[in-house]
């Protein structure tokens, strides 16, 4: 099996345009599978424009800064940091939907920049703070 993931990964290093290319593929065929397979799953996407787009920005989001953060994810306050930000974001979102609107596209765009500096900071804030506690 690790061996099979290393020559995987080896191909994929080798030739990185190709593996782009075909995920890009893969996507395409499921779009197309949805829209002339299950009708109903693309009305219902249409239906919940605003929400799925949500879905996307916040698992989106997160996905971006776990990546970014990963080599810290032996340290107890990376998850603890990580679960703590990604309720207050998702209740702050719940909120605003529920009291207002749904977020548009530049509303978005302000929420995770000025979250991202909040996060950024806190980390890297944490980091120095638990090295301190540690030394």
């Amino acid at each position: 099996m690790a061996k099979t993931v290393a020559t995987i990964g080896s191909k994929i290093r080798s030739y990185p345009m190709v593996f782009g290319m075909l995920i890009g593929l893969v996507l395409f065929l499921g779009v197309i599978v949805i829209v002339n397979w299950f009708p109903r799953v693309s009305e219902a996407w249409d239906r919940h424009n605003g929400l799925v787009q949500s879905i996307w920005f916040t698992a989106g989001f997160f996905g971006v800064w776990i990546n970014y953060y990963w080599r810290w994810r032996h340290r107890g306050f990376f998850w603890a940091s990580m679960c703590v930000l990604f309720l207050v974001h998702t209740l702050g979102v719940l909120y605003y939907a529920k009291q207002g609107h749904l977020l548009a596209l530049r509303e978005w765009i302000v929420l995770l920049t000025v979250e991202s500096f909040v996060l950024v900071s806190y980390m890297e804030w944490s980091k120095r703070r638990l090295r301190e506690i540690a030394d």
